[in-house]
């Protein structure tokens, strides 16, 4: 029997996810130019500290995913994660750029930095495994699990909106370079903190479809997830795709101020995010009448292709071009929408995949390998893109401007953000296409 959730639970549960997304959006779209402009970062060494910082993840992702299926208290299982890593995701980001050792060379600066970041996106696997594992959870109905994952991004896309376009926008109120990035980061905590913490208010006496946590030894648990094929390819592919958007974001203030030549790049990106974001918003109803009439993977491929385009056609732009950057913008936005749903319903779906061949409770196992190699993933974009503009000449530097670029910089700035991530996220669509779970397969689960 399918269960149908109230609007309020909906509103309730998508409230998490605007401080998750400030927190994420603001960490891929800053960090790596914070790094390199400000902290004198090289750009291959920059693109690597992000990369390490992530190896920490791979291994506390399934653990804490683990702690969270054995949890019990007043609240369940889920709840007392998520309040507690809220507070930490805050506080974790702002220390982020304190930067204590700003008089130490850039190689010190960049330590700090990583483990500073470790340890917020830590905290952020406290909120966001367990808050993953929620959405089965709440409801075994394959539609209203795209419906639940919907208003969770539509609180993610604003989220977006407020870490992308603010983040930029409060560093260059605050005069940019080291100020303006450790008040950006101060001013954040409680839009990280506080949406979850109202999550966890709303939610703490919702009854969830919780069976009986069994514990089972790190190989146990392990076999159990390589089993569930469905979960492996969709986890590995969601990797590659969020590198790519990653690689993508990490590099839209570099062409804000190398492509479009402004003059004030943050400022730029701070009117471009906005018009991506309210694309993205716009277009979550579309894509979910396209997955209701046909199936999440069809919808999924053809939101896929759209950002392709929208991605391959930055290859074009340049300072004659910022008015068409907008439309670019949107028809990114647009295609992005697909992304940002349907990746997390399918996942949901195929937890559910799982009681065909177990009947163990494993949600926050599943959720937690999800996050760790989602984590991956977004390392992997800033790592590419600073490795191609390092072997290309790329100028660093310290006061928080940006420097002229030799034509290859600029020339391998261009491809990083543009065609190959369009071409290798064309490319994981052929595994989206053929997705192996049905609605039908799953209804009755």
């Amino acid at each position: 029997m399918s269960t149908r959730l109230t609007t309020s639970i909906r509103i309730a549960y998508g409230a998490s996810d605007l401080g998750v997304n400030i927190l994420v959006i603001a960490s891929i779209l800053i960090t790596f130019t914070y790094l390199t402009t400000v902290l004198g970062v090289d750009a291959g060494i920059a693109g690597t500290l992000l990369l390490a910082a992530k190896v920490w993840d791979v291994i506390s992702d399934p653990i804490i995913g683990r702690l969270s299926d054995q949890t019990q208290s007043k609240y369940g299982r889920r709840l007392p994660w998520m309040a507690i890593g809220s507070v930490l995701m805050g506080l974790g980001f702002a220390g982020m750029f304190l930067a204590p050792f700003s008089n130490s060379p850039a190689t010190v600066q960049g330590v700090y930095f990583v483990i500073a970041l470790m340890i917020t996106y830590t905290a952020f696997t406290m909120v966001g495994v367990p808050y993953g594992a929620m959405t089965p959870e709440l409801t075994n109905d394959y539609d209203e699990r795209s419906s639940l994952t919907a208003w969770r991004m539509t609180f993610g896309s604003v989220g977006l909106l407020i870490g992308g376009a603010g983040a930029p926008l409060l560093v260059s109120i605050f005069g940019g370079g080291l100020e303006g990035h450790r008040i950006m980061g101060l001013v954040f905590i409680p839009l990280i903190t506080l949406p979850t913490l109202i999550t966890v208010f709303f939610l703490r006496n919702v009854p969830l479809k919780q069976a009986t946590p069994e514990k089972l030894s790190f190989k146990e648990q392990w076999a159990l997830v390589k089993q569930n094929k469905p979960f492996v390819k969709l986890a590995l592919t969601y990797l590659v795709q969020a590198g790519m958007m990653a690689q993508v974001t990490a590099g839209l203030l570099l062409a804000c101020a190398y492509i479009f030549e402004a003059q004030d790049a943050n400022a730029l990106l701070t009117q471009l995010y906005p018009v991506f974001v309210l694309s993205t918003v716009l277009s979550l109803p579309f894509w979910l009448k396209v997955a209701k009439k046909t199936s999440k993977p069809f919808a999924f491929v053809w939101g896929g292709i759209v950002f392709t385009l929208g991605a391959g056609s930055m290859y074009f732009m340049s300072a004659a071009t910022v008015n068409l950057g907008f439309i670019v913008m949107m028809i990114i936005g647009f295609g992005y929408s697909a992304y940002m749903i349907f990746p997390w319903s399918m996942m949901a779906d195929a937890i559910t995949h799982a009681k065909t061949y177990t009947d163990k409770s494993l949600e926050g196992l599943f959720n937690g390998w999800w996050t760790a190699l989602q984590k991956v993933g977004i390392a992997l974009g800033p790592f590419i893109i600073g490795w191609m503009l390092q072997l290309s000449g790329y100028q660093s530097s310290t006061d928080g401007s940006f420097p002229p670029q030799s034509e290859e910089a600029l020339y391998a700035l261009r491809l990083s953000i543009s065609i190959i991530p369009a071409v290798v996220f064309a490319l994981t669509l052929i595994i989206i296409y053929r997705w192996p779970l049905k609605r039908e397969d799953l209804t009755n689960a």
